[in-house]
């Protein structure tokens, strides 16, 4: 999905929520040695290992790391000639997805591009754990209003807010990721993870005794039907990507 977006060698990219620097390795290969990348996150623990990542190393460019808020980035006008940007507008009510577009807005030079990506849950399938199980949990979720399911039920409109914003030729694209069993150690992890996360939230949702079980069984690596014991587990996610570009003045 980086590769898609069209960075050049040579440019300053920013990552916008870089976590704990999943995305900045491939953005530094793509820009090169002559490019330069900075990583911003709201939590300390994130940024430093970003910066101990760049200080031994790890990236193929020049990577600074800092602390800050994507809705008051503390750089100046027209500073990047990209912004990329995952995983994080899924926490954003509408208010702050605004504030962020604006600011990605200002600090891109013109003719600069952002690159928003986000998760698409309403691709999501954990088989064999049945679809309308999983329907319902995320319905409860939904219904208690946090804003994070929120934000990864409406994804597909992130083409419209980016639009609002004012950037030009802005355009949507899903990628859709499948893993089956047998599984890879850090697909196990993965899968492992996202059903221990459903497994606690069910766990504080209004839903019926017979689904709170069911998900206490499938997430409980003691338990005959934990999910990573089953042959024929297969899990689909998908992805949204919208780029734009800050027209020219």
């Amino acid at each position: 999905m980086i590769r898609s977006v069209g960075l050049q060698a040579g440019w300053h990219v920013l990552d916008a929520g870089s976590g704990t620097g999943q995305f900045t390795s491939v953005i530094a290969e793509l820009i090169g040695v002559r490019g330069r990348i900075s990583a911003i996150d709201v939590a300390p623990e994130n940024i430093a290992i970003v910066q101990a990542q760049a200080a031994s190393g790890v990236f193929r460019c020049s990577v600074d790391a800092r602390r800050a808020d994507i809705r008051a980035l503390p750089f100046a006008d027209q500073t990047f000639d990209a912004v990329w940007s995952a995983n994080v507008v899924q926490y954003l009510n509408q208010r702050e997805l605004a504030e962020a577009l604006a600011e990605f807005r200002r600090v891109l030079k013109p003719g600069g591009v952002l690159a928003v990506k986000d998760g698409d849950i309403t691709a999501l399938q954990i088989f064999p754990i049945p679809p309308t199980v999983l329907w319902r949990l995320l319905d409860a979720w939904a219904r208690r209003g946090d804003q994070q399911i929120q934000g990864l039920l409406g994804s597909l409109d992130l083409l419209r807010h980016v639009r609002q914003a004012g950037f030009a030729s802005v355009s949507r694209s899903v990628t859709f990721m499948e893993r089956t069993a047998p599984l890879r150690p850090p697909e196990s992890q993965f899968v492992g993870g996202l059903v221990e996360f459903l497994c606690g939230l069910a766990l504080t949702l209004d839903l019926s005794p017979a689904d709170i079980e069911f998900w206490r069984r499938v997430g409980t690596p003691q338990s005959d039907h934990f999910i990573l014991k089953k042959s024929d587990l297969y899990l689909r996610e998908a992805a949204i990507l919208v780029v734009g570009l800050k027209q020219r003045e």
